[in-house]
């Protein structure tokens, strides 16, 4: 905590090991199911529908999809700033808690400075 009760953020230092925090005995950590999009066929979306259902709908946790952009199929287009301007707009969010130089600039990605407040 700042002087003034503020928290100050602290950087994760490099080489963290989260998967050690997470095994430690009495870790209320843990991580997230995982799945690679490249593995994600017509033939294993009824595997992967369970997996949804069992770890969001009913567990409630996180599921990632990784190397998503790496499918043959990806929109890559979409998420061009060009792209998010033409569709979304250029509406600024203004978050009062942080300094102005604490997260990246662009409107699109407001979650960005929610990681500077944990």
């Amino acid at each position: 905590m700042s002087a003034v009760g503020i928290p100050v953020f602290t950087p994760i230092p490099p080489g963290f090991d989260v998967k050690q925090l997470a095994e430690e005995p009495g870790s209320h950590f843990h991580l997230a199911t995982r799945v690679d999009a490249r593995t994600l066929t017509p033939d294993t979306a009824e595997q992967f529908d369970e997996i949804y259902r069992s770890q969001v709908l009913q567990i409630g946790e996180p599921l990632v999809i990784e190397n998503w952009h790496l499918r043959s199929r990806w929109p890559g287009h979409i998420f061009k700033d060009e792209w998010l301007d033409n569709n979304l707009g250029r509406q600024r969010k203004f978050y009062p808690l942080l300094p102005s130089s604490s997260f990246p600039s662009s409107p699109h990605y407001p979650l960005a400075a929610n990681l500077v407040n944990v």
